[in-house]
């Protein structure tokens, strides 16, 4: 996930840098936008960092911390907007 992330940072760049899309260039600016609260749900996700004292149990929807994380990626699951077909 984080190689991923950092790839779509990168490809986000060069299409705001040389992109004439509009909208690949709005959706490139949506990326990098939210790259600070990607990167600090990867972080969390990847270290495991339970609230202190409790074990992480990533199946168990009733788990604060995995409620956390899937608070946090749920805007990330929202479908992107579908463009039409170039003719």
């Amino acid at each position: 996930m984080t190689v991923h992330h950092a790839g779509a940072q990168r490809l986000a760049a060069v299409e705001i840098a040389s992109g004439k899309d509009s909208t690949l260039r709005a959706l490139a600016q949506h990326v990098l936008k939210g790259h600070g609260r990607d990167k600090h749900v990867l972080t969390l996700a990847l270290t495991k960092q339970p609230p202190k004292d409790q074990e992480y149990y990533p199946g168990n929807a009733k788990d604060p911390f995995v409620r956390r994380i899937a608070t946090a990626l749920a805007s990330l699951r929202q479908p992107q907007p579908r463009r039409p077909p170039r003719h």
